[in-house]
């Protein structure tokens, strides 16, 4: 922990690493090297890790308030509630540009990876 209170992000990444190794079945460490990489400026890998560990220990209050944090740090706000809805429609790029045109300046196109977007 002194490595994090000096600012030695990566330092104290590898420190809270080893001990998590050491203790796998503690949500604690899993929640400290979350929020140790957050520090870092390593927030995809953060967000990976939180929520693996979310998975296995799902009724830890701090671990999940780590994560939506770490999610959001990745993924804008209103990408979120796109994403938990039933209605959105999976699209190829060369399709998202007629769902546009059809659905009206309205429409929002979330991108959710390589060669995908959602429609809504």
């Amino acid at each position: 922990m002194i490595f994090h209170r000096l600012g030695r992000w990566n330092e104290a990444v590898d420190a809270i690493t080893q001990a998590a190794a050491l203790a796998p079945n503690d949500p604690s460490l899993a929640t400290i090297l979350g929020v140790a990489l957050q520090d870092a400026g390593r927030f995809d890998e953060s967000a990976a890790v939180l929520w693996k560990a979310t998975a296995k220990w799902p009724d830890e209050p701090t671990l999940r308030h780590q994560t939506r944090q770490a999610v959001q740090a990745v993924v804008p706000f209103w990408h979120i509630p796109m994403m938990k809805t039933r209605r959105a429609i999976p699209l190829s790029i060369g399709q998202s540009g007629a769902a546009v045109a059809a659905v009206g300046p309205s429409a929002r196109v979330l991108d959710i990876g390589r060669a995908a977007a959602s429609c809504r």
